[in-house]
């Protein structure tokens, strides 16, 4: 096969001239960018006299032909891909004195704005108490399809108001999510929340950024105070006889009413140190026998598991209990 010596030559002009250097693009060719528009910069090895670029679609159309920069240009500020989601390709050449035009450098651009699906944390069904925090929180999945990006994570915003979102702009940056990791990490520790009623207003967020339109938003109802517990039927004095006694327990948050789908209220008398006697909702009854004197402690838990029975739930202390003196002769 003879090749002449024209071709040699245009072959070895072209090999001469250099490709683009580090050609990189802005926020990174690995990453997912809600946005049409790309910014583009290389470096040029040595002196040349033009730029050329021109865009590629996801399977290799050509979207924007071949674009001439007049100068020894080293970025593009303004590349926009179509407005559909998809991985394109940018392609610089460069251009000697000659006219002479180098082989093409080759960057990836990753552009989703997809919107995923909405999300919502999962209600605890019951009220949250001392003893429940730290507090797992998990958040439903966002039905598909998925953007092309996938799910980088979710973001979370806690306030007293029924209605709210954790990224009012639409987009939600890695500093604010909550969890990250993908579609399977959907729980959030939450430390702490405030007396009362909270709303956990929760979103997906895809692989760049963008977040779901519509935020779900949760109720979660805490009770961190114990109930307020009296003692009725003790004497003042001495009793000849046996002393009925009967602890009331009330609540005005959570409530003492058993049944109910979390921690089982009760209501506890215990007579010197003893084992308690106990009863499930607000009141209990117990009778001191013993001549003597006699110190009777008196306590109750409520429906979020507060209760002031001097021993540790989850790691957090409780009250002690309140006591009284029975006095039999």
């Amino acid at each position: 096969m003879v090749v002449s010596s024209v071709a040699l030559f245009l072959a070895s002009s072209a090999a001469a001239t250099p490709r683009p250097q580090g050609l990189s693009v802005a926020g990174g060719e690995e990453s997912w960018h809600p946005t049409q528009s790309f910014a583009l910069s290389w470096t040029n090895p040595s002196p040349v006299a033009a730029a050329r670029y021109r865009l590629l679609g996801p399977s290799g159309e050509v979207l924007i032909g071949e674009t001439r920069l007049p100068w020894a240009a080293t970025a593009v500020e303004h590349l926009t891909v179509p407005p559909r989601p998809g991985v394109y390709t940018a392609e610089v050449r460069l251009e000697d004195e000659a006219g002479t035009v180098g082989e093409a450098s080759t960057a990836k651009l990753r552009f989703d704005d997809a919107q995923p699906a909405s999300v919502e944390a999962l209600a605890p069904g019951e009220w949250l108490g001392r003893s429940s925090f730290p507090y797992a929180l998990r958040l439903t999945h966002p039905a598909g399809p998925q953007p092309l990006s996938g799910i980088g994570g979710y973001a979370v915003a806690i306030d007293k108001f029924p209605s709210g979102h954790p990224c009012p702009s639409g987009r939600c940056g890695g500093a604010t999510l909550d969890a990250r990791g993908g579609i399977a990490l959907d729980t959030i520790e939450v430390p702490a929340l405030p007396e009362g009623t909270s709303f956990v207003h929760a979103v997906a967020v895809s692989g760049s950024g963008v977040a779901s339109a519509t935020a779900g938003s949760t109720a979660i109802h805490v009770d961190e105070a114990n109930p307020q517990t009296i003692l009725e039927g003790v004497p003042y004095g001495w009793r000849n006889g046996p002393v009925r006694l009967t602890a009331r327990a009330s609540d005005s948050a959570s409530g003492m009413t058993p049944g109910g789908p979390g921690v089982q209220p009760l209501t506890a008398i215990r007579i010197d140190g003893g084992a308690p006697i106990v009863a499930p909702g607000d009141s209990v009854t117990a009778t001191v026998i013993d001549p003597g004197v006699h110190t009777v402690a008196y306590y109750a838990r409520d429906a979020a598991g507060n209760a002031n029975d001097g021993g540790s739930s989850n790691g957090h202390p409780n009250d002690p209990p309140a006591t009284a003196v029975v006095k039999i002769d």
